[in-house]
């Protein structure tokens, strides 16, 4: 007999002294049971020198006991776990929001003081479509960015003889200086932001198209 299984079965006095004889027995279990007495030397001296897998509880409270003793460490470890995995869920949401921000800001940078071809300036009015001003500069067209921010685009108009005079004219609102050249221009209104128009974001500077590309608002003063 190499195993024994004698756990919970209502036994009462002392374990029998023929178990430790036993030459082939290298598992025992008389856990939960209502034994008494000493246990005979030889079935400890066996399980400390690795030969007997020995189960003893000698009376049926020891199992609910060590249950107890389970169910503890068990429970504390699940609420570590989770209190870990919610630390890192928060962390990682709070690392996305603020990388989404950050890639929002740099976005916002990157849109403004920016110079466009005429070729995006077609594109960002959809092909000049939506007229929403005129004026002695040129006409003032609705547009979007690549990022879905709307813009008022205006266009210096070619047939205009007093366009220039007009427009230099206007730039003498936000700075009084005199400009040599259109860059110039487009630089000063980068920078310099009055509060009766709104702010320039881009420009456009292909020979005679000149363009202007303010943010939009319903109620700026682009005329």
């Amino acid at each position: 007999m190499q195993s024994l299984d004698l756990s919970y079965n209502d036994l009462t006095r002392p374990l029998p002294e023929f178990l430790s004889e036993l030459p082939n027995l290298n598992a025992l279990n008389v856990s939960g049971n209502n034994l008494t007495g000493s246990v005979p030397e030889a079935l400890p001296q066996k399980f400390r020198d690795g030969k007997l897998v020995l189960r003893l509880c000698l009376s049926v409270p020891c199992k609910r006991k060590k249950k107890k003793e389970f169910v503890v460490p068990i429970v504390a470890s699940s609420m570590a776990a989770v209190l870990v995995l919610l630390f890192i869920f928060s962390a990682l949401v709070i690392y996305r929001r603020k990388r989404k921000g950050d890639m929002i800001t740099k976005s916002n940078i990157n849109s403004k003081n920016q110079q466009y071809s005429y070729t995006e300036v077609v594109s960002i009015t959809n092909n000049f479509r939506t007229i929403i001003g005129r004026g002695g500069f040129g006409k003032v067209y609705l547009g979007k960015l690549k990022d879905e921010t709307q813009v008022a685009v205006k266009l210096l108009s070619a047939s205009s003889n007093q366009g220039y005079k007009e427009f230099r004219a206007e730039l003498k609102v936000f700075h009084p200086i005199e400009l040599l050249n259109w860059f110039e221009k487009a630089q000063l209104l980068m920078i310099v932001h009055h509060k009766k128009l709104v702010s320039l974001v881009g420009y456009c500077d292909e020979g005679v198209k000149k363009a202007l590309i303010y943010e939009y608002m319903a109620n700026g003063n682009l005329l």
